[in-house]
């Protein structure tokens, strides 16, 4: 049996679906970018996020899991690619972008967004469905990622944890490329890192500069870092904060951890970002499904979304 509530807190909507047979639970804080806060089984919460939602909307930190959009991670310069021509962003709005801190843009526009809509909460057989929708049409927006189109986010919580799948609509006239990502922040026991090994299902370790750009060069993660056996690793004196390509598809990300234990199922995200930063006051671990290498809008080589068609691309998170 699956159930929803709706809450409005300081004016902020915040979605629940809960399973009652597994006791698992998700929070969605809509109009603060559809981002979900929490994911809660037997008490046990799973994600990071230690700020009142009031708060959240208003700091540049991230937590709980955002979505990244049009852009996963960062780009090399305020440009992007398109149809072969450099596109720049105009200087009057490089101010409103978020940045690293290199200065480059980061994470896309709508992490925060206020303008996600929810669309319907469907109960279905096999669990329970939030689907919000969000209209990517603003002079800002389309200034920086001039693509008119439309984004619709199911999220579904089942007695085994979640899947989100994104709808991308292109409403324009032209081909859109496809770089998006998730930025899941998951809780762990920073004191025991000792006892947390990690399994990461990609073959190859992406070659970046000082700036954590890619380029072309990849090498078998093995010969990045000591210690792995079969595709698993110790996290207690390893700090991650890699991109990864050629997924086998047949194997989840995981932890092991009793503080965290899930995994992940890439489904059609073929790129991640680890990032494990291994200090007690980051008491997390980001493992990240992106559609595109970072910075590959920057170089005119993501999927094409043909004009006037959509797309479906999903990934799932498996509460043990």
């Amino acid at each position: 049996m699956f159930k929803s509530e709706i809450l409005v807190e300081n004016g902020i909507e915040l979605v629940k679906l809960w399973s009652i047979a597994s006791d698992l639970s998700l929070k969605i804080a809509v109009n603060i970018g559809n981002t979900i806060c929490s994911i809660l089984k037997k008490n046990k919460e799973y994600l990071y996020f230690p700020y009142e939602l009031k708060a959240y909307k208003n700091i540049s930190q991230l937590a709980g899991i955002p979505f990244m959009h049009p852009w996963a991670n960062r780009l090399e310069g305020d440009f992007i690619f398109i149809e072969q021509n450099k596109h720049h962003f105009p200087k009057a709005f490089q101010s409103i972008i978020p940045r690293d801190g290199n200065n480059l843009p980061l994470h896309g526009l709508l992490l925060k967004s206020d303008k996600w809509k929810t669309k319907a909460i469907v109960n279905h057989s096999e669990g329970i469905s939030h689907i919000a929708t969000v209209e990517f049409r603003d002079e800002f927006e389309l200034a920086i990622f001039p693509f008119e189109h439309t984004l619709e986010m199911k999220t579904t919580l089942t007695n085994n944890g979640i899947s989100i799948e994104v709808l991308y609509i292109n409403d324009g006239n032209k081909p859109m490329p496809l770089s998006s990502g998730f930025h899941p922040y998951f809780a762990i026991d920073a004191l025991d890192t000792d006892n947390l090994e990690i399994n990461i299902p990609f073959k190859n370790v992406l070659l970046s500069n000082k700036l954590m750009i890619p380029n072309d060069g990849a090498l078998a993660k093995e010969s990045v870092f000591e210690g792995f056996i079969d595709d698993k690793i110790s996290l207690s004196n390893n700090y991650f904060d890699h991109g990864f390509e050629e997924l086998d598809q047949t194997k989840t990300c995981s932890t092991n951890q009793a503080a965290t234990n899930f995994e992940i199922n890439f489904g059609d995200y073929k790129f991640g970002q680890i990032y494990a930063p291994n200090k007690i006051e980051k008491p997390y671990i980001c493992i990240e499904p992106m559609l595109a290498k970072t910075n590959d809008l920057n170089r005119n080589k993501c999927e094409l979304l043909n004009p006037q068609s959509c797309i479906k691309k999903s990934f799932e998170i498996l509460i043990n």
